[in-house]
């Protein structure tokens, strides 16, 4: 989605909730309603990614269980502590994953300093874009007596362009200001979710030595 169009999709949702904020402000709950509306799909995206990691490790110790066991011995195997162990971890899984999207359900919360500093970047970036563009505008050619000609930046054109790029609608400037906490909040998220969560592929790994004991097979040493 360009910005373009994530604008005027804001401008949509702004208009329906509207609080008793002041002109050219964006409601404090704008920003939940628009996370939940972007990340719908990803409750569907998260639970088939776990059953589809869960079917991968599955898999994978299937395939080691046939490699180095006799048939009658991996199949005595798999129909035994392999399966439930599997299944507990499956469950766990998505226990934890439930938990993730049981916060993500909630008004957003953040006390990390990367919110802001990501804010004042994307609007020093978009400043610093506006000031070139209006730099490269305000040039104009003039003659250094016999030298010829010499490419010069004009204050006063200078100063027109850039009082130029004030915004006056005050719908778009609140939806430009939701856009970037928007962008800020979802990246703050996506590396909470990255850095504090379990990796998928732990719930089923891991303590895998564990699966069997001595007393019911002499190959444990398999998963080690």
């Amino acid at each position: 989605m360009s910005r373009k169009d994530a604008l005027d999709w804001i401008k949509q949702v702004l208009v329906c909730s509207r609080g008793a904020e002041l002109p050219g402000n964006f409601n404090p709950f704008l920003i939940g309603e628009l996370f939940w509306e972007q990340s719908q799909n990803c409750e569907k995206k998260a639970k088939n990614h776990v059953e589809h990691i869960s079917s991968l490790c599955r898999t994978f110790v299937y395939d080691i269980l046939n490699d180095i066991c006799p048939s009658d011995v991996a199949r005595r195997l798999k129909s035994s502590s392999v399966v439930d162990s599997l299944r507990k971890r499956l469950v766990e899984a998505k226990e934890e994953l439930d938990k993730l999207l049981t916060d993500k359900r909630r008004k957003p919360v953040t006390y990390n300093h990367y919110y802001t500093m990501t804010i004042q970047k994307r609007r020093r970036d978009r400043a610093q874009a506006e000031i070139e563009e209006s730099v490269n505008g305000a040039k104009t050619e003039v003659v250094i007596q016999s030298k010829g000609y010499r490419s010069v930046t004009d204050p006063a054109k200078l100063c027109t362009l850039i009082e130029g790029k004030v915004e006056k609608d005050m719908d778009k400037l609140s939806a430009s200001d939701a856009l970037d906490a928007l962008e800020a909040y979802y990246k703050v998220c996506s590396e909470a979710v990255y850095f504090h969560s379990t990796p998928c592929s732990g719930f089923f790994f891991l303590n895998l030595p564990l699966l069997h004991q001595p007393l019911t097979t002499d190959i444990t040493w398999v998963f080690i």
